[in-house]
């Protein structure tokens, strides 16, 4: 299974502090922990773990798409019961 680690946050963190309206500010970790679950929503999807800024929340005013790292990614072993 593959999984985001705590690098994705950090990058998580970086796009939002220059592409958000917000510019990252006042960010808590369940804040982007959320942002987190989406990516990682779209990694058991079979796509790419990316994140998308509405229109209205990115700084140039268009939907807006940002890919996480492979350093983002690991895999991790589940065992069955």
């Amino acid at each position: 299974m593959r999984t985001l680690n705590a690098k994705a946050l950090d990058e998580i963190r970086a796009i939002l502090s220059t592409r958000h309206i917000n510019r990252g500010e006042n960010w808590t970790e369940a804040m982007l922990h959320a942002w987190a679950a989406k990516a990682e929503f779209q990694l058991g999807e079979g796509n790419p773990p990316c994140i998308e800024l509405k229109s209205w929340e990115s700084v140039s005013g268009h939907v807006e798409e940002h890919q996480l790292s492979d350093a983002c990614i690991e895999c991790v072993d589940v065992e069955l019961e």
